[in-house]
């Protein structure tokens, strides 16, 4: 019968069977992380409904000496690749720190810097996970390239994109009299505006073209604008268009050609940063789990931001996650958060502040709290016997201990060879299943021989989370058979 060796999921340097380490406790980088990752995680709790949405005919577009320029002359469907805005913009409960746009007539949020870019092909419909500012959405022109500038003084700047000699439709550059568009996001406040000069729909037929904002694809995260003399805000799960006459300027997007600019406002409904929870404290802690709890102390929040990381300065390991608030108008209600999937022995830093739309939080409470240690099992077994047969591995090195009776994925297993057999020669038999440890360790002078009879392919996965997690000490020799 032939046989399928076991599998170690640490490193593709076990593809060969027989691997020598000289140096003293070589860790190898894991396969499946519980933990060590950059992370972050968002609830889409928030919803459009909690700005104010408001249009007017007066004011003007943006002054742009000094721009960047991202696109010169004539451009159908380019893209314009991630850069900074300049400040943090909170918007549907994310910061945001980077921009991507396209010549089309739409932008997207981003995160970080290496975030993938809106591109250059046209947007005519919500995107989950997406920040998308959807000015004109669909296959639009602009003759004269986009800039972007950033005015005023912090906190309350403006970032601008301007798109020069813009079309609804992709034909029409010779038409001269054409006009600008702006997308304009308010530093602090949140706001956001969409700002029209005289448009034109550049084609020799009606073009129906929809407006939107979006930070996703559900009900609450995304909505259209109706064009009219009173334009309005609808919130849904895809866009609808408007319709646009052909070969006509579109000043106001609501066919008046003599007049002021049209303005599109989102404002996000608050007036002041929340008052941070109170009393954090934690429970349900295990060698993977903590749950952080507080106390609700502002009656304006939308939701929480709960910060996790591996240190004070909340710059390693970090995760965040938002809790939708179930009482903004009230203080005094208890919340909570189960973290799962966490290292043992470890101490987790906490910050928990209160937050809305588009408001910049404030400080929030801070804590810490450590999982629980590990168990640690050595291999006290005969040779050629079980890996998952309880009486094999013991908390103590000479077998007068607990037996690893339910074992658990954050468990540190030892073989060393001296405590078994002459030589220090081990051999584990791997048929019965797969397994999951947080740490696997062979110890100096000991020669590891993990073996199967089946045909089937078993495997070895080391979570990690304790330092180094698959250890092999110097003198030692591990063997897959």
């Amino acid at each position: 019968m032939s046989k399928t060796k076991p599998q170690l999921m640490v490193n593709e340097r076990w593809a060969n069977p027989l691997f020598t380490t000289k140096q003293s406790k070589v860790g190898f980088y894991l396969a499946t992380l519980l933990l060590f990752v950059f992370s972050f995680s968002r609830i889409n709790a928030q919803s459009l409904a909690n700005y104010t949405f408001a249009s007017s005919t007066s004011g003007s577009l943006q002054d742009m000496t000094g721009a960047t320029t991202l696109l010169t002359g004539n451009h159908d469907d380019t893209g314009v690749p991630v850069f900074a805005i300049g400040f943090d913009f909170y918007f549907m409960g994310t910061k945001y720190t980077h921009i991507s746009a396209n010549s089309n007539g739409q932008a997207r949020l981003h995160t970080s810097a290496t975030a993938t870019a809106i591109g250059g092909g046209n947007v005519a419909a919500f995107s989950a996970g997406n920040a998308t500012f959807a000015l004109m959405a669909g296959d639009n022109e602009v003759n004269n390239g986009m800039t972007s500038l950033v005015t005023g003084s912090a906190p309350n700047r403006k970032f601008i994109i301007e798109w020069n000699q813009f079309y609804v439709n992709w034909v029409g550059e010779s038409i001269l009299d054409n006009g600008n568009m702006q997308l304009v996001l308010n530093e602090t406040t949140g706001v956001v505006e969409y700002v029209y000069g005289k448009i034109y729909n550049s084609g020799s037929t009606i073009q129906t073209r929809s407006t939107f904002i979006s930070s996703s694809n559900t009900a609450t995260t995304a909505g259209y604008v109706t064009i009219a003399a009173t334009p309005s805000f609808t919130l849904a799960t895809a866009p609808v268009t408007n319709s646009f006459a052909a070969s006509l300027p579109i000043v106001n997007l609501a066919g008046t050609i003599n007049g002021s600019l049209r303005t599109f406002f989102w404002s996000p409904n608050f007036t002041s940063i929340p008052a941070a929870p109170t009393s954090l404290t934690f429970s349900s802690i295990t060698t993977s789990t903590i749950t952080p709890n507080w106390i609700d102390n502002s009656t304006d929040e939308t939701f929480f931001i709960v910060t996790r990381a591996t240190d004070a300065a909340f710059t390693q390991n970090v995760s965040v996650v938002n809790v939708p608030s179930t009482s903004t108008a009230a203080t005094g209600t208890a919340y909570n958060l189960p973290q799962t999937g966490l290292s043992p022995s470890t101490l987790f830093y906490y910050n928990i502040q209160a937050s809305s739309e588009a408001v910049i939080p404030g400080t929030g409470v801070t804590g810490s709290e450590s999982t629980l240690a590990a168990t640690t099992y050595f291999w006290v077994g005969a040779a050629s016997s079980t890996w998952n047969t309880p009486a094999n591995w013991n908390t103590l090195a000479d077998g007068t201990g607990l037996t690893r009776t339910t074992p658990n994925t954050t468990d540190v297993l030892i073989v060393d060879g001296a405590l078994t057999t002459p030589g220090g020669a081990v051999t584990i038999n791997t048929i019965d299943a797969n397994y999951t440890v947080g740490q696997f360790v062979v110890t100096s002078n000991t020669t590891l021989t993990l073996q199967s009879s089946s045909t089937a392919t078993r495997t070895i996965t080391v979570s990690g989370g304790v330092g180094n997690d698959f250890i092999v000490d110097a003198g030692s020799t591990l063997l897959l058979t």
